[in-house]
């Protein structure tokens, strides 16, 4: 999921692995900025849904990617940004 112009919001995090089988953890600084938009996007009822619990919610979506650092270290990187349904495309390598 690369970020484009129609995401409403992107936050993005570097996961290090917490040395067992996948599992990882993260700490990233998210601007004040992308907060906001996430806020306004929860707030828009077009994008209201209802949880396992009957809670309002709304639908995001999060995608790991693996990466290397520029000394070698092998880590992931996240991305959480709003919900959108995979587009149908010519290509192999889609992403969603």
């Amino acid at each position: 999921m690369a970020q484009t112009s129609t995401n409403k919001f992107s936050m993005w995090f570097n996961c290090q692995s917490d040395n067992a089988a996948h599992k990882y953890w993260a700490v990233s600084e998210i601007t004040v900025d992308e907060i906001l938009k996430l806020y306004d996007f929860a707030m828009n009822e077009e994008n209201l849904v209802q949880d396992y619990k009957g809670n309002n919610a709304v639908k995001i979506r999060a995608n790991m990617m693996p990466a290397t650092s520029k000394s070698g270290n092998q880590y992931m990187k996240m991305v959480i940004s709003d919900y959108q349904p995979k587009q149908e495309s010519e290509s192999n390598n889609d992403e969603f």
